[in-house]
């Protein structure tokens, strides 16, 4: 039995099965490309379904699941061992509650075995499923759908995400046209009762208005009297009144505005509704070249204010840390792609096009939060850990007696929250030194 061949999103895809996980990849703003590029695997062909350039990580998409030992599987170990990325193998119908594939990887990327199933030189992982970390909503397959094990580190546990669920849903209900590979012909249908009533009633309209705009007849211009003539009936020995024309230097002329004092309208967009949509803009960002890095750059910014005027409005965000101040006022200056994707992702959440402004720290808040809560790290404190190397503290609270530290570390350990009970981390330098350090 041969599946049918499915139009979406540009893309040709082989089986519906296929195209709903587009659907469901799209929904979540994961980049993907279909059937790029083929590989010959030690004298076997092999074209993989889906790669995901943003989780280094390939996608098969099967009707059912692989039988031990088959050519298929078979394929998926050799471009395993030779491309040394994960291959997760997704089979069946697609399903929030049963889509948890078989992730196969090499053994060695994988700190435990539990649960795991050894295969020659790769492990078979059984229990990942797809997951989004709350605070910089990343998307990728992790055991037993906890985001603390997602590569990102921003959190220690959350409950399975509303937007997975919701993808899900939209890659269950999509609905595709049946394309045939020869072009269909476009039928030509009579119109309705109604669409006949409806024309012939615009129609009557329009002659309507042709009439009224036509003047019944023209008036004797000379039995017409002046507004201030007086009426001839009432004294035909009336003599006419003599009125001298004014002279032009006694006219008072009205006083026109500054026009560049006059306020222009004030934008549309509200404060309340971008930072309702803050997060799925930079969620959303992470489908452009370097939206990973875009994402987190953004996410040290909060929306602060709004300007411009309503067919063009500007948003004020402003960041809470040097580090990602000066980040992202280099990478929008040396990248000529970030500032359009940001402003794409914008338009894209609000439905408008608008412009981004960037400020700095706001140092005043800045030194009153250091005096206030009372805890080792502040924001923007340089530090060094003995694994990630050097970072910036991002946020640091306490909870209990314990304090939480944020760190942006340098290099590819990307951010880590660590609690002071355990994790080993030295302060550089206080944010007066901050100039110092080049980012």
């Amino acid at each position: 039995m041969k599946a049918i061949p499915t139009e979406y999103n540009g893309y040709t895809f082989r089986s519906r099965l296929e195209a709903r996980w587009a659907v469901f990849f799209d929904a979540l703003s994961i980049e993907y490309e279909y059937e790029n590029e083929g590989y010959d695997l030690d004298g076997v062909r092999y074209l993989p379904d889906f790669w995901l350039p943003r989780l280094d990580l390939w996608v098969e998409v099967k009707g059912e699941r692989l039988k031990s030992g088959s050519d298929d599987e078979e394929k998926i170990k050799r471009l395993v061992k030779d491309s040394r990325k994960p291959v997760a193998v997704f089979w069946g119908q697609i399903n929030s509650s049963v889509n948890l594939p078989d992730l196969y990887m090499i053994a060695e990327s994988l700190p435990d075995w539990d649960t795991m199933k050894v295969c020659e030189a790769l492990v078979i992982d059984r229990s990942s499923s797809w997951t989004e970390c709350p605070v910089c909503h990343m998307v990728g397959l992790a055991r037993n759908a906890s985001p603390s094990l997602l590569p990102c580190g921003c959190c220690k546990d959350a409950d399975r995400s509303p937007g997975i669920i919701a993808a899900y849903a939209d890659a269950r209900k999509a609905r595709f046209e049946y394309e045939d590979a020869k072009p269909k012909q476009k039928i030509k249908t009579s119109p309705s009762i109604v669409q006949q009533a409806r024309e012939e009633f615009k129609e009557a309209i329009r002659q309507m208005q042709v009439e009224t705009k036509k003047p019944s007849s023209l008036p004797n211009w000379d039995d017409v009297p002046f507004p201030d003539e007086p009426d001839k009936t009432d004294d035909v020995h009336q003599q006419p009144v003599s009125v001298s024309p004014p002279h032009f230097d006694d006219v008072l002329l009205p006083e026109l505005p500054d026009w560049d004092d006059v306020p222009q309208p004030s934008p549309s967009l509200t404060v309340e509704k971008i930072r309702s949509h803050w997060d799925y803009v930079k969620r959303r960002v992470k489908s452009k070249k370097d939206g990973a890095k875009i994402a987190a750059l953004l996410n040290g910014y909060i929306v602060v204010g709004v300007e411009g005027t309503q067919e063009l409005p500007v948003v004020i965000i402003q960041a809470n840390a040097d580090f990602f101040y000066n980040a992202l006022s280099s990478g929008l200056q040396n990248n000529v792609d970030w500032l359009p994707a940001i402003e794409w992702a914008f338009k894209v959440e609000l439905g408008r096009e608008c412009k981004i402004s960037l400020k700095p720290l706001n140092r005043d808040i800045y030194m009153s939060s250091r005096i206030s809560n009372g805890t080792q790290f502040n924001v923007n404190d340089r530090v060094i850990h003995s694994i990630f190397g050097e970072g910036i503290v991002l946020k640091s609270e306490l909870e209990g007696k314990t304090e939480f530290v944020n760190v942006q570390f340098d290099g590819e350990h990307g951010m880590k929250r660590l609690s002071m009970d355990f994790a080993k981390l030295e302060k550089l330098s206080d944010m007066d030194d901050l100039e110092d350090h080049p980012f």
